[in-house]
């Protein structure tokens, strides 16, 4: 429906302002005419109407008009602080307005929501947190809440993910704009290291063990390289200072650190470092890889960062050799893989520093030809191929020789065909009168030789041809007899050449050979017994031997102490053959035990016969005629040391003998009493130095009841 107006009955005038009409009031707005419907404001108050315009009375409550809120009482606007419906309100001092959002007033700032109502607690408006008291006043400054303080600034903006400087100290704030305390803090994806008392900390600072720096800019913790003043330090991804080597992720490289906690400056330069040599660059600190070029010359950091040296280098198909200072040095040198020549020409710069590969191929140098190839460097000693088929010989110092080879024939640098012996930079051989060299094994005037099939070398030192060894002397010639090898040993050759093993029979005497083909010295177990070999090789008995746990015969004579000397220094010859059989060496026990009756019995004495023995000294001297050592037994101690003048009783109870019952007792046994010895030989009866009375004799073996046992010195 259109507006309406009302024009006076009898003049026609529009009529504005209030008329009665038919009973009822209705309000024509005084500047345009306009009959009111709904709500108007009218002489200074608000009335409601109804849709035909008819008053209906002073309005109450919120009135909306053009988009604002108003609060009437009686039609009469309402302004400042109102409660309405459990919530404050504040209505414009000047038009009556709701308001919303901020509002200044009594000095404080309020918060009002989009409907009005009063806010208070936490608000988030325009991207920033407030805090609003009960009483709807917004908060400044520091705010301490639930346990937790919180910075407002002026503002009463909280912080929040930042550091705000509050007078001389800062802290730092979280997302939920929290202050941090006491200990770590991560805001906006870094750390921070607060007091008790929420103020940042700055500087090194020692944390379980580690150290972490806290940058005096931010608060923020530091990560990567660090410099300060003239050190660099590396702080890890968790920010804790690195000791000795630390790997940066994000550079890709390495550091090496002092190793103390105290220090953790990055070192710089050449470093030596658990056995090698680094270099750390002196801007960036970092390990370095690959060739490192000074004007000194250059050098090669391994993968790993440690220099190489003493160290044949093969870099992008191309050799170098580094000395045992890691430089990388030209000229000729002798490599574990070979001698090779490195090229000295290579120009040096400040820049550049100076690498010398290896030649290869076929090169000159100083006039005389060489062959050199990358897997085992410079030929020597060998025949190396030419371009037209024939073979030139590299001597043993690389250089090739004038002469070639072509189909085992050699040919002289005039042309003319090589013949007899030819020596070519170290190494022999021999030409027939045809040129043809010889291989194999070739007589020469009486005397064998051997020439290498392969290279016609003529051979010296060891040779194994056919499953047998040779050895061929100095001047190639087959070798027969015994040979000392240089630095080595003794080796005997059998008369074709072939090296000899196992025993040995010269003249009488007999030596031992292993395995290997060398001469025994000194004590060796063969087939299970000990043998003794003197230093020049003869042996002191073969054939018949005790086993290696019982006292070993020799054809040799024992040896007694150096300070033994006067008639105590006897020692009875043995006198058994180095070949001799048991039967040999019972019977020359025996024997000897026979010589010495009626020599004289004096106690302690274990002499010659004659001049005296007691019982323990008899059988020593009948030991001996065997070669049997009984140490530290002996006739010097018997007689002048304490403590050895009871070798009757030592003797039985020596574990080095087998001991039997009497009833066992066989010739050559060694009958035991209690205190007294005696030698058994046979038929019941004993050879014994009895008494001074009765001297040395021959007596039943059973005259005495206190018989231990026996004792079988040959087993």
């Amino acid at each position: 429906m259109g507006a309406r107006y009302y024009f006076s009955p009898g003049s026609g005038v529009m009529q504005t302002g209030w008329q009665l009409l038919d009973g009822a009031w209705y309000w024509f707005d005084v500047t345009s005419g306009k009959m009111a419907i709904n709500q108007a404001f009218a002489e200074g108050r608000w009335s409601r109407f109804d849709g035909q315009g008819k008053w209906l009375g002073y309005a109450d409550g919120w009135v909306l008009d053009d988009a604002e809120w108003y609060w009437a009482s009686q039609g009469a606007l309402q302004t400042g602080w109102h409660w309405i419906n459990g919530n404050w309100y504040w209505l414009n001092p000047t038009d009556g307005k709701m308001a919303t959002g901020w509002v200044w007033d009594g000095g404080a700032w309020y918060c009002m929501s989009p409907s009005g109502a009063m806010l208070t607690g936490w608000q988030y408006v325009d991207g920033c947190w407030y805090y609003l008291y009960s009483n709807g006043t917004m908060a400044t400054g520091w705010l301490y809440q639930g346990g937790i303080w919180y910075w407002l600034g002026g503002s009463g903006a909280a912080a929040q993910n930042e550091v705000a400087q509050v007078g001389s100290e800062s802290y730092v704030f979280d997302s939920s704009c929290g202050m941090g305390s006491s200990g770590w803090c991560l805001v906006n994806g870094r750390w921070y290291l607060a007091s008790s008392s929420g103020a940042l900390q700055a500087g090194w600072r020692w944390i379980n063990g580690a150290w972490y720096w806290m940058d005096w800019s931010d608060y923020a913790m530091r990560t990567g390289v660090l410099s300060l003043g003239d050190s660099k330090y590396f702080l890890t991804s968790s920010g804790a200072m690195a000791t000795g080597w630390a790997w940066d992720d994000a550079n890709q490289c390495w550091y090496y650190a002092t190793p103390s906690s105290n220090d953790g400056r990055l070192l710089m330069g050449w470093q030596f470092i658990g056995g090698s040599w680094y270099w750390m660059d002196p801007t960036t600190a970092k390990m370095l890889t690959g060739w490192l070029d000074f004007r000194d010359g250059s050098y090669y950091l391994s993968g790993s960062g440690g220099m190489l040296s003493s160290t044949l280098l093969d870099d992008n198909g191309s050799k170098y050799w580094l000395n045992g200072s890691g430089l990388c040095v030209s000229g000729w040198v002798d490599t574990p893989s070979g001698r090779f020549y490195f090229d000295p020409s290579t120009i040096s710069s400040e820049t550049v520093g100076t690498r010398h590969p290896a030649k290869l191929g076929r090169i000159e140098i100083d006039g005389k030809a060489y062959q050199i190839d990358a897997g085992s460097g410079v030929a020597r000693n060998a025949w190396v191929d030419n371009e037209d088929g024939s073979k030139s010989w590299a001597s043993s110092d690389g250089s090739l020789s004038a002469l070639t080879l072509r189909d085992g024939v050699l040919t002289l640098g005039d042309g003319s065909l090589a013949s007899g012996w030819i020596d070519l930079g170290g190494s022999r051989f021999y030409a027939d009168a045809e040129g043809k060299l010889s291989s194999g094994w070739i007589l020469i005037d009486g005397q064998q030789y051997y020439f290498d099939p392969m290279t016609y070398v003529m051979k010296t030192g060891w040779l194994s041809d056919g499953g047998s060894w040779y050895w061929l002397r100095d001047d190639g010639a087959m070798a027969t007899g015994w040979v000392r090898v240089p630095n080595d040993a003794w080796y005997y050759m059998n008369s074709d050449g072939t090296m000899k093993t196992g025993w040995l029979e010269l003249g009488g005497k007999y030596y031992w050979l292993d395995g290997s083909g060398r001469m025994a010295t000194g004590a060796r177990y063969i087939d299970g017994y000990r043998r003794y070999f003197w230093t020049d090789g003869t042996c002191d008995k073969v054939g018949w031997q005790n086993p290696s746990q019982y006292p070993q015969v020799s054809s040799w004579n024992v040896t007694l102490p150096s300070y033994s000397s006067g008639k105590f220094a006897y020692a009875t010859p043995s006198r058994i053959s180095v070949d001799a059989t048991r039967e040999d060496c019972i019977n020359a026990f025996v024997g000897r035990a026979y010589e010495y009756l009626g020599t004289p019995y004096i106690w302690d004495y274990a002499c010659a016969p004659g001049v005296g023995v007691d019982c323990a000294g008899l059988v020593l001297q009948c030991l001996y005629a065997c070669g049997v050592d009984t140490f530290p037994m002996n006739p010097y101690d018997h007689y002048f040391t304490p403590g050895h003048d009871h070798y009757a009783n030592d003797l039985w109870n020596y574990s080095g003998f087998l001991h039997l019952d009497f009833s066992q007792a066989q010739r050559g046994d060694i009958v035991c009493y209690s205190g007294h010895v005696a030698i058994y030989i046979g038929n019941g009866r004993i050879i014994e130095a009895a008494s001074p009375r009765l001297g040395t004799r021959i007596a039943s073996a059973t005259y005495r009841s206190d018989i231990r046992g026996v004792l079988r010195p040959f087993v």
